[in-house]
């Protein structure tokens, strides 16, 4: 009888058409699957980010940007179309996703430093290097599959929007700068002063609780698992710290306009 059981459950024998649908519903609900519709508009929408981005690059030949904001543009769309192709073969992991929000965070200065009106500007300096966000949960979970486990890996990303986000929105409710729609109080230099190095201080206490996570859980995986964390790992050495640890970021001045 057990005989008979295993073999008509393996081969279908003893699953009903009811059975089989509810099973196809929640493989349905557990891996989302996209029509190919949306993936040529996710690629249409990174290929004409990247033209964008890079037109005052590419105007008349001349490079009115500085190399690392030309790098940063790049990454943009090399983290996009690796994340796009990621998502696509392996639906089942944040990862690719993950890598496609990082790439638009890129995009997000370098195309709103092109539009001139205040709130644009405002928002541009505001989200500068909100790229370091989605980039640590991508670090945190490149080699699980999954969300966000444990309470640590939350409070590593966190660690990183307080001083990307909080604390960008204080420091230009207090710094006089052109096109600053925040600007609430002026003339009061000491406070932007006392912002600055907390901010450098967070982000970079914050990239090196990241890269002291990821070294300690390759160091206690198993030998397959250690060849899975080596990209995470390398791409914590590639980008060990954020730009807010060597400059405030609302000082950035936008890419000149023509």
């Amino acid at each position: 009888m057990i005989r008979l059981t295993e073999r008509a459950a393996t081969t279908g024998g003893l699953a009903t058409p009811f059975a089989r649908r509810r099973a196809l519903r929640v493989g349905a609900w557990s891996v989302p699957h996209h029509q190919p519709l949306f993936w040529v508009a996710l690629w249409v929408l990174v290929a004409a980010a990247q033209v964008v981005a890079l037109l005052p690059v590419l105007s008349d030949g001349v490079m009115p940007t500085a190399g690392t904001d030309v790098v940063y543009r790049l990454m943009g769309g090399s983290f996009s179309a690796c994340g796009l192709i990621a998502w696509r073969r392996r639906p089942d992991s944040p990862s690719g996703p993950l890598m496609v929000a990082t790439g638009c965070a890129f995009f997000v200065p370098p195309l709103l430093w092109q539009i001139e009106a205040p709130l644009a500007q405002t928002v541009a300096q505001l989200l500068s290097e909100t790229w370091a966000i989605p980039y640590a949960a991508l670090l945190l979970t490149f080699a699980t599959a999954r969300r966000l486990e444990s309470s640590l890996d939350r409070a590593l990303v966190a660690a990183f929007a307080v001083p990307l986000l909080f604390l960008q929105v204080i420091g230009l409710a207090f710094v006089d700068v052109d096109d600053n729609v925040l600007r609430l109080v002026r003339g009061h230099v000491e406070v932007v002063e006392a912002i600055d190095p907390i901010q450098r201080v967070t982000a970079a206490l914050a990239c090196a609780a990241t890269a002291a996570v990821v070294a300690v859980r390759r160091r206690a995986a198993s030998a397959p698992r250690r060849r899975a964390l080596l990209p995470s790992l390398a791409a914590r050495c590639a980008c060990p710290c954020s730009p807010p640890c060597s400059s405030p970021t609302w000082c950035r001045a936008p890419a000149p306009r023509r």
